[in-house]
């Protein structure tokens, strides 16, 4: 419900600092028990964009994952300004997605789909959290294989030359993947 949000690890591929990131919400008591859904997801949008665009590597990909009862109760951004930062032209390339937790989440237009627009998963309760979750951890992963960065660097030094790369996929009548 706070103003701002508030970071358990910063980005980082470090398997320690995340566990030990998550092992201290379990003992997290949060001030203001109210819910600043829509500025969360605003400031997460702008944390997201941020490390983004620190990164120097070639290919990045950029994803939020949103945990929520599906209320907004602290009503310091509204609906529309929420909107309006998911629509934004600079976020158009993440893919987010909602995991709605509890049995008041509304899964309709205007709600959950609305944050979670590549994706949503339920969990009417606390023990289905790591399923949802498992699942969305899934699509995710499973849409970071669909990318390859290829380079090439000429041994000629000297002039022009055309270069033609040709990928072909290996498929079956189905559009998938044959298995080898």
């Amino acid at each position: 419900g706070g103003k701002d949000i508030r970071s358990v690890v910063r980005f980082t591929e470090a398997k320690g600092s995340v566990e030990g990131g998550l092992e201290g919400l379990r003992t997290y008591k949060a001030r203001d028990p109210s819910t600043n859904l829509h500025g969360a997801i605003v400031q997460g949008l702008d944390e997201l964009h941020e490390a983004l665009e620190k990164d120097d590597r070639p290919l990045k990909f950029g994803t939020m994952v949103v945990f929520t009862d599906g209320t907004d109760r602290a009503a310091r951004v509204s609906a529309e300004e929420m909107q309006e930062a998911l629509d934004d032209e600079e976020h158009a390339d993440y893919e987010l997605f909602a995991i709605g937790v509890g049995a008041d989440v509304e899964e309709g237009e205007g709600s959950l789909k609305t944050i979670g627009r590549d994706g949503t998963e339920m969990a009417a309760d606390d023990s289905e959290v790591k399923l949802a979750f498992e699942k969305i951890a899934q699509r995710i992963e499973n849409h970071s294989k669909r990318f390859y960065l290829l380079s090439y660097c000429t041994p000629a030094r000297n002039g022009e030359h055309t270069v033609r790369i040709e990928a072909q996929a290996d498929r079956n009548n189905k559009g998938k993947p044959r298995k080898k």
